[in-house]
């Protein structure tokens, strides 16, 4: 019951502040409960003035729902996902033309993803080559196992504002 509470709160806020720009969520759903990262990823169609999203959670998964989702925030400037996450390579490329195509605003990219390091070094090649058609762009994409390996151009003001 507490769970489905959560749920629908963080829905009933997104509807609620339709002036929303900033979105922090830490640890934010107990281990493997999907029916909130499902509840999350429909919420994002809703926040479409969101400027700012910061997800960090060990368990959060990155699936194409996300991105397809994500796509609706087009105000969409700075990003921060923090997970345990080792996305196959298609959805690390739905992700990438994500940010291509539909996210024209994004200028800042912080990704750190699970033990994988050639997945983190493809996704931060593919996002490179955003950044150089984008030269305002700072891209940093890394995993645990090799943390900030893979940073070009990060700003720490942004990594502090948005952590």
């Amino acid at each position: 019951m507490q769970k489905c509470f959560h749920c629908r709160f963080l829905c009933d806020v997104v509807r609620s502040c339709k002036k929303l720009t900033s979105l922090k969520l830490i640890d934010f759903y107990p281990c493997g409960n999907s029916i909130f990262q499902s509840q999350l990823t429909e919420c994002l169609s809703e926040a479409n003035l969101l400027k700012d999203l910061s997800i960090s959670h060990p368990h959060f998964h990155l699936s194409s729902q996300f991105f397809t989702k994500l796509k609706l925030c087009s105000n969409l400037e700075r990003l921060l996902i923090i997970t345990s996450d080792n996305p196959e390579e298609c959805i690390l490329n739905i992700a990438v033309e994500t940010f291509k195509k539909e996210l024209k605003r994004l200028f800042v990219i912080y990704i750190r993803l699970g033990a994988n390091t050639q997945k983190s070094k493809f996704l931060h090649n593919k996002l490179a080559t955003l950044a150089f058609e984008r030269p305002a762009m700072s891209v940093s994409v890394d995993s645990f196992s090799s943390p900030f390996e893979y940073s070009s151009r990060f700003p720490s003001i942004h990594f502090s504002e948005l952590i």
